[in-house]
């Protein structure tokens, strides 16, 4: 499985610990300790909970929108930005047509989220495009770590929303591949896995951190299926889950909150075996709903593995803690298609309602 260097997952704070105080002030590792001690000696007092929408009904969708990437300059080149008078519809602007671009648009006005996660971002591209397509409703959070050119997890939260949040970052983690000859010191999310926690606005920083409404994990584990046993992809999979449940532990540890793990798993989330782990600590949003969908119901792609071979499934998913998961009013995968629309991704959306009241 390889030898992990997990040192933030001590039960003392470790010195890979970064949180992200949105707009991006950075806690260094002695104010984070701090955070942490006085936490211990606090209340465990809640706020009143987030500014929701009717009957404090919270829509999070998480989507991985494939390579998204726009060619600001070229999207420019107008007097307006992406003036359809300046762009023919199937013109390439970066990895997106335009029509690609308003069928992003419209799906995710059709989903009217108050928080979206959505992998293969890449930084200024998402921001553009919430700006210009989005009607600019929406705050980014990206990793403050990572440059806004860099593929990420962005997450999109409703401004009227309200809230504080804090972002927390695994980057850095570590591990030791022996499947390559010499073995390799290589990063565990090599797409990262970015932490957002969320609590309404004016709370202390140490409440924030220690005392959220929600955390959200962002989730987009290795793929690559060009073998027939996929032996590699599934080695690093399994030492990312792995860390994924160590990181979630961690957390559970300091903090009592709802949390959600959330995005691109790369593993069949319906039978796949490389998800116990997470599946014994977590609960899935769909299968909370079990009764409500058929098997073809949950897929959230189909795409082509070896020797060509059509696969569907649901590779995508809400993973929930105990607390989350008593709050989760109803959860579905978003079939496009199925709404007139022409999916400009290789995978679908799920969403899922929570109820935040306390």
């Amino acid at each position: 499985m390889g030898n992990f260097r997990l040192g933030l997952l001590k039960a003392t704070v470790g010195v890979f610990l970064f949180f992200f105080i949105i707009p991006n002030v950075a806690y260094s590792r002695a104010t984070c300790e701090s955070l942490f001690l006085k936490s211990e000696i606090q209340s465990s007092k809640l706020s009143n909970g987030l500014k929701l929408r009717a009957k404090n009904r919270l829509k999070i969708a998480n989507w991985n929108i494939l390579d998204f990437k726009i060619n600001i300059d070229l999207a420019e080149k107008g007097d307006l930005p992406y003036s359809q008078n300046d762009l023919h519809p199937n013109e390439k602007i970066g990895s997106k047509t335009f029509e690609q671009l308003l069928q992003y648009q419209r799906i995710m006005r059709k989903l009217d989220a108050d928080i979206y996660v959505l992998p293969e971002s890449i930084g200024r591209s998402i921001k553009y495009f919430s700006k210009h397509f989005l009607e600019n409703q929406y705050q980014v959070i990206l990793d403050p770590t990572k440059a806004d050119t860099e593929m990420q997890i962005a997450f999109l939260i409703r401004k009227n929303l309200d809230v504080d949040i804090a972002v927390r970052t695994y980057s850095h983690l570590t591990w030791e591949n022996k499947l390559v000859s010499p073995p390799k010191i290589m990063r565990i999310f090599h797409k990262d896995m970015p932490a957002i926690y969320i609590r309404e606005k004016g709370a202390s920083k140490t409440d924030l951190v220690m005392n959220p409404d929600l955390i959200i994990l962002g989730t987009h584990l290795k793929s690559m299926r060009n073998s027939e046993n996929d032996y590699k992809s599934k080695h690093q999979r399994n030492v990312q889950v792995q860390a994924t449940t160590k990181i979630i532990d961690d957390i559970e540890q300091r903090v009592d909150a709802p949390l959600l793990l959330a995005g691109d798993f790369n593993i069949d989330m319906s039978t796949g075996v490389e998800a116990a782990p997470l599946k014994i600590i977590l609960k899935d949003s769909i299968e909370l709903m079990d009764s409500k969908f058929t098997a073809s119901q949950r897929n959230t792609v189909e795409y082509k593995a070896w020797k060509g071979l059509m696969l569907r499934r649901r590779l995508d998913a809400q993973m929930l803690n105990e607390r989350l998961a008593q709050k989760l009013v109803e959860s579905s995968v978003f079939y496009p298609e199925e709404e007139g629309f022409v999916n400009p991704s290789d995978h679908r959306p799920v969403i899922a309602v929570y109820d935040m009241t306390r």
